[in-house]
């Protein structure tokens, strides 16, 4: 990742998974705090929607799949208004094993 874009990710976890400042989830990171155990459990949660979304993936089929890849959240938004950043960041990453795995296409 650029800077920016691991500076721009550290902003978002912060901010919507630790209700925290950059700086406090860089130092979650690099081991100065401890983090807390209701970040820790979020953290799990999401690991666990995470592989959920996987496995709905792992179908058997002919044919491979095409889903969306987006970009920017705000075009995540219009296709799913009522989800977050979360989910967004989510569909991305399950999206993007996806695709190196040639399970899914990208439209």
């Amino acid at each position: 990742r650029e800077a920016g874009e691991q500076l721009h990710a550290f902003s978002e976890a912060a901010e919507h998974v630790g209700k925290v400042s950059a700086r406090t989830w860089q130092y979650w990171e690099n081991g100065t705090y401890k983090v807390p155990t209701d970040v820790i459990a979020k953290m799990e949660i999401l690991t666990h929607i995470r592989q959920d979304m996987i496995r709905e993936l792992d179908v058997d089929h002919d044919d491979v799949p095409s889903f969306k890849y987006y970009r920017h959240f705000d075009e995540y938004k219009i296709d799913h208004p009522v989800n977050t950043v979360i989910d967004w960041r989510l569909w991305q990453s399950v999206i993007s094993q996806a695709y190196s795995e040639e399970l899914v296409r990208l439209k």
